[in-house]
């Protein structure tokens, strides 16, 4: 089977109107637009076209797709697919067409599918056998972001599985389980059919058989609850890690637990710290204080000057030596006790006074004064590195406290840019998810002891919401149904018949991994070569990544963007060698982070597997790229080229309006908020001024 895409159209949504139709002979097709042109709404608006996702959106998500531009609101507006399916191979193809209408006065959502045959319906009827390729668990495989590619890489999306069951052809025993369902109870019904049962017998057949039948239905229903919640989580998922970006992008870092904003956490850290130093200052203001109250420490020259009293008087031995004796030592010394030279009218006075001599109180008195002078002058040596303490307590306050104001005004600088309003949607939306995941925790719940007993009427069996219990139930009914009927032979083949094709799913598929990684690391090997190239480690239900170190391969947690996305083309690539079917591979970014190197053998690779390639990029990307994709296909005549940009940019002045003016009018299309140029000659030449990825290039 072939898919091909056909065209799509946009009018009156958030990505500028667009109508484009492609042409079968020109299977390689290039869009260049400028960053915000809507690259990455258009590819989100062509998988919710095609897997019918958008059913599942509520009032916030379709209101996510109304032009922002107030000069271009509409209160409606719409987005179609159009594709191509050639079923048998034969190159007969079918045209068909998925609409969403959009509401943005009641914030809901229309579908319209249009078949060449049948006309157009309401709602979103694809065939049959081209749901699974469409559906949001495959399509992600060949509609790509080549800048958030990570879902191939995580467990909880199973691309990996879902596509490598769908394009190896194990998905088709999952068809044939059911239709072993089928063929079952039919020949049941004609088995039963030709057996005697009496009335009440039949009555009790009859009971299981509607309890049967009843959890059939809740076994459908739990499983398209699941289903649902599954899809949403991986919205959710998405939606929270784009939005988590865009804050920390503003915000300068990661956001901490409850999704705090980094820069309201270092405003807080950056005030307790302020704090902190506030108090240190304050313990050293109260401590210069205490010193002033010390002469000694005031006045260097007085303690200088005090100390040399009390070494005096201890060369004096005073207070201990008094009177006459005191003062008769004192005459014979050449100094006096204050310091000064003693002078012959000193002693005169000295030996006029000998007969008066120190009382009890002047000794009392002279010991305290020696003492005091000892414990101010020790206090005072104590103090001597009080002012640099004071002038580092100062300065460590003040540099926190700049520290401090800096993080505020970043902070209040953030709020401008509705950061916290972005914060708060954050946190809505992981709580929406975790609503999503504790449903899912209750689908997949175990089965309790003796739960199944008391399901013993209808109306208990549609209250059921465990899997495992409705299947054990259906198990059960199956099973009584069989004794009354005299058709357990008949049931012991079913359920033998659908164990041997369970195992045999379960045993091609680990086959299928094995061959596919082996084959993928052998192509990997032409794009990291050596050790430290990238490889698979493992293929679970995801791809696990590693990196070659001899003969071992070390895994890592994640890939690099050029990494990751160079192994999901690979991946497209493998399996499309295995499979029947032939698609379409539409990418946003095609090379984003790689070099010169890898964007040929990119382009190489793409080139040779591909049978229709739409490639989204800016003007930084076409670089060896383009023009080696050109090269590998060797026919100028199978591209098309297409630049596409608003009105917005050309009224800005970023491009320039006498270079579309040169355009032939049937070489462009132009609408009330967009130009479309077709051409290479333009495409070549095309210049958006400050147009960069901001991508880093891989070595």
């Amino acid at each position: 089977m072939q898919l091909l895409f056909k065209g799509w159209k946009s009018e009156g949504l958030r990505c500028p109107d667009i109508e484009v139709e492609f042409e079968r002979s020109k299977p390689y097709i290039f869009f260049q637009m400028p960053n915000g042109t809507g690259k990455s709404n258009t590819i989100s608006l062509i998988k919710a076209c095609l897997s019918g996702d958008a059913k599942h959106w509520d009032s916030s998500d379709i209101a996510n797709y109304k032009n922002k531009n107030p000069d271009y609101q509409t209160d409606a507006g719409e987005f179609q697919v159009d594709i191509l399916i050639d079923k048998e191979g034969n190159q007969d193809y079918k045209a068909y067409s998925f609409r969403i209408e959009f509401d943005f006065l009641e914030n809901n959502i229309e579908y319209k599918t249009s078949e060449s045959i049948d006309g157009e319906k309401k709602g979103y009827h694809p065939p049959t056998y081209l749901r699974h390729l469409l559906s949001g668990k495959v399509h992600e495989l060949y509609l790509i972001d080549g800048i958030n590619n990570e879902k191939l890489y995580r467990k909880e999306f199973d691309i990996a599985e879902n596509s490598m069951q769908e394009f190896s052809g194990i998905d088709e025993i999952n068809n044939l389980i059911g239709k072993v369902k089928t063929v079952f109870e039919q020949q049941r019904q004609q088995q039963q059919a030709g057996v005697n049962i009496n009335i009440t017998s039949q009555q009790g057949i009859t009971q299981h058989e509607n309890k049967l039948r009843a959890a059939k239905e809740r076994e459908i229903y739990l499983l398209q609850i699941k289903q649902q919640a599954e899809t949403k989580i991986q919205e959710l998922e998405v939606k929270t890690t784009n939005l988590r970006n865009q804050i920390e992008n503003l915000t300068g870092g990661p956001l901490g637990d409850g999704n705090e904003n980094p820069l309201k956490k270092a405003m807080n850290d950056a005030e307790d710290d302020k704090n902190d130093k506030q108090k240190l200052l304050d313990g050293a203001v109260t401590e210069y204080f205490e010193a002033l109250r010390n002469p000694l420490f005031v006045s260097p020259v007085l303690k200088t000057q005090m100390e040399g009293l009390r070494l005096n008087m201890e060369r004096q031995k005073l207070p201990k030596k008094a009177g006459k004796e005191f003062l008769e030592g004192l005459m014979n010394d050449p100094e006096c006790i204050c310091g000064e030279k003693m002078t012959a009218a000193m002693k005169k006075y000295i030996k006029d006074s000998m007969e008066s001599y120190l009382g009890e109180e002047d000794v009392v008195t002279l010991g305290n004064l020696k003492s005091d002078i000892s414990e101010y002058a020790e206090k005072a040596e104590g103090f001597n590195d009080l002012d640099s303490q004071l002038d580092g307590a100062q300065l460590n306050y003040d540099e926190a406290d700049q520290i401090f104001r800096d993080a505020e005004r970043e902070f209040k600088q953030s709020q401008t840019g509705n950061v916290q309003e972005m914060i708060e949607n954050l946190t809505t939306l992981s709580s929406e998810k975790s609503k999503k995941e504790t449903i899912l925790r209750g689908i997949g719940a175990k089965v309790k002891q003796d739960e199944i007993t008391e399901l013993k009427t209808e109306n208990a069996i549609r209250r059921v919401n465990k899997i495992k219990l409705i299947k054990k139930f259906i198990d059960k009914e199956e099973d009584i149904i069989a004794r009354l009927t005299d058709t357990e032979s008949l049931l012991n083949r079913k359920n033998k018949l659908i164990s041997m094709l369970e195992q045999l799913k379960k045993s091609s598929a680990k086959k299928i991994k094995k061959m596919l990684t082996i084959s993928l690391n052998s192509q990997l090997e032409t794009f990291f070569p050596g050790d430290k190239g990238v490889r698979i480690k493992k293929f679970d239900s995801s791809l696990e990544l590693g990196l070659q170190y001899g003969d071992e391969i070390v895994e890592i947690s994640q890939g690099s963007t050029g990494q990751e996305l160079t192994v999901a083309y690979s991946f497209f690539n493998q399996l499309l060698k295995r499979s029947n079917h032939t698609m379409p591979i539409v990418v946003d970014h095609p090379v984003p982070a790689l070099d010169t190197k890898r964007r040929d053998l990119t382009a190489q690779t793409i080139a040779n597997f591909s049978k229709q390639f739409i490639g989204f990029l800016i003007d930084s990307e076409k670089e060896g790229f383009v023009d080696n994709f050109q090269k590998a296909v060797d026919d100028e005549n199978k591209f098309a080229f297409f630049t596409f940009f608003s009105k917005e940019d050309v009224d800005s002045g970023d491009i320039n309006i006498n270079s579309i003016n040169a355009v032939s009018d049937e070489d462009k299309q132009v609408t009330p908020n967009s130009y479309l140029i077709n051409g290479f000659e333009y495409f070549n030449t095309f210049k958006f001024e400050g147009e960069d990825l901001q991508v880093g290039v891989e070595d």
